[in-house]
């Protein structure tokens, strides 16, 4: 696991990372985020997407620690700057503490202009395309932990 504290610009996001990367001993948890993801993107989206190597451990850790509305997927001259990263398609945020354990840090999605808020649930996991807007409110109290997954796959059709 390596570690970093993401605070690019902290009016945007403030929290802290680690990423987790695929290997022999924890290969069945990512299978597993992996088989839930390819079931709900078979039903609903049918985006062309690859397994997953990596995932981001999130800590929202105390006031203030929040994301703002963003989305996951790379646009205009991003990609000059990325070589040879593939589009980002699925987006999965699995919840690692329940309602109990904070409050605030609400994930937020904006598939429509309609504001939905993801449940607080331990265990809940959400996935959902990711060019949908989306955020996580202010923790006012407590911590949030969670792991995101990003399917990318080829250019878009």
């Amino acid at each position: 696991v390596s570690q970093s504290r993401y605070r690019l610009d902290e009016d945007i996001r403030y929290s802290q990372i680690s990423w987790i990367d695929r290997n022999e001993e924890n290969n069945w948890f990512f299978q597993r985020i992996q088989a839930a993801s390819n079931k709900l993107n078979t039903k609903c989206f049918g985006f062309d997407i690859d397994p997953i190597n990596v995932i981001q451990y999130t800590i929202y850790n105390g006031k203030n620690s929040h994301y703002d509305w963003h989305w996951d997927c790379f646009t205009g001259n991003a990609l000059d700057n990325l070589n040879d990263q593939r589009q980002r398609k699925l987006t999965s945020v699995l919840q690692l503490d329940g309602p109990e354990d904070y409050e605030g840090g609400t994930l937020e999605l904006l598939p429509c202009g309609s504001i939905r808020e993801i449940e607080k649930k331990k265990g809940y996991m959400v996935t959902f395309p990711s060019f949908v807007l989306h955020r996580v409110t202010p923790v006012e109290s407590g911590i949030r932990r969670t792991l995101v997954a990003w399917f990318t796959g080829p250019d878009w059709r």
